[in-house]
């Protein structure tokens, strides 16, 4: 019975690694989150740079330079090495004069830039709360959406969101994830 009780009271600490288990530059980032171009090292010796896009108590989210984002469990990181961003020495100091021509150049010819992209929306808000959305997407296909604006609260527990309303039914309750720096319902 008391082996019982010791192996159960011992299950947190085998799930979860404390805070002061964490190596110092994890903790370091835990103390004062920061996002942009890093290295990081997995306990298992791997190294891989890429961005970090968040930083939560649990992972870093990690989009390496090839492949995918993953959310990274802290415990699973040896350490994060930031990367300075430098300028690249291949640069022709021979070019500088021709700057104020091709400056020149781009203002006279027209311009082959992508077309405008954005999203309109109206300014009144109806007494229900809705309003509508329009936008134009990089294929130049239009997009309209009706939004509905509703108070509540949220909660995120264990990848499940639940919401509540202000005034109606209890939790409503859906499966969610962060992939890379987007909330996917």
């Amino acid at each position: 019975m008391d082996r019982l009780f010791l192996f159960l009271a011992s299950i947190p600490f085998l799930i979860a690694a404390p805070a002061d288990d964490l190596p110092a530059s994890v903790q370091d980032l835990l103390n004062k989150p920061r996002y942009g171009e890093a290295r990081v090292t997995w306990m298992d010796g791997r190294q891989s740079e890429g961005s970090v896009k968040r930083v939560t108590d649990q992972f870093v989210t990690f989009a390496p330079r090839s492949g995918a984002c993953e959310n990274v469990e802290l415990p699973k990181i040896s350490s994060i090495d930031w990367i300075q961003l430098r300028v690249s020495d291949d640069f022709p100091l021979w070019s500088i004069p021709l700057l104020p021509f091709v400056g020149l150049w781009e203002n006279l010819t027209p311009s082959v830039r992508a077309p405008f992209l954005g999203d309109w929306r109206s300014t009144d808000v109806s007494t229900d709360g809705r309003f509508s959305r329009v936008g134009i997407n990089s294929d130049q296909s239009i997009w309209r959406e009706e939004v509905i604006i509703k108070k509540g609260i949220y909660r995120i527990d264990h990848g499940t969101l639940y919401i509540t309303y202000a005034g109606s039914a209890p939790d409503e309750a859906m499966r969610t994830q962060f992939v890379c720096d987007e909330l996917l319902l």
